[in-house]
């Protein structure tokens, strides 16, 4: 099983994925100055190019914020992490957009070439508050990532393991 996890920041979901004990072969940062990439080199995970991650079995893109092409996307079998309970919010500034909501939350999805429009596998949302601002829900939206994501990782790795038998 290959899992090569793309980020472009901070990388608090990749950190997430290691600390759940989750094998990740590689990582592919759209920024070179991702502070993600100090957390997959401390956890010893190689730093790749787009052109070397060969043939992933599972690509997941947590907080990647370049969009692939129609071919990438097409070639591979990529999941991607979304702050908002999709079809709402699709792409940025997803917090900001969503204050005058009752809920908020999150969905990881298939990877589709038309943005943040893949199958869903998984939502969960948060209640919005009236205390609440764009900060506060960033930080409870991510929460939920930071819990969710290694579950369905899992999950998703469990069901290419088990199709391969």
């Amino acid at each position: 099983m290959k899992l090569i996890v793309f980020i472009s920041g901070n990388g608090s979901n990749l950190q997430s994925i290691i600390n759940n004990g989750i094998k990740i072969d590689g990582v592919v940062s759209s920024n070179p100055n991702a502070y993600g990439i100090i957390r997959a080199r401390k956890a010893n995970i190689p730093i790749m190019e787009m052109d070397e991650i060969g043939n992933p079995d599972l690509i997941v893109l947590a907080g990647y914020m370049k969009i692939l092409s129609k071919e990438f996307v097409e070639k591979y079998n990529i999941i991607n992490i979304h702050p908002s309970l999709l079809p709402k919010y699709k792409g940025l500034n997803t917090h900001q957009r969503a204050l005058n909501d009752s809920k908020h939350g999150m969905t990881i999805h298939k990877v589709v070439e038309e943005l943040d429009s893949g199958e869903i596998i998984f939502q969960n949302s948060i209640k919005v508050y009236d205390f609440d601002d764009e900060e506060s829900l960033k930080n409870r939206v991510l929460e939920l990532e930071h819990k969710w994501l290694p579950v369905v990782i899992k999950q998703l790795i469990k069901e290419i393991e088990n199709d391969r038998y």
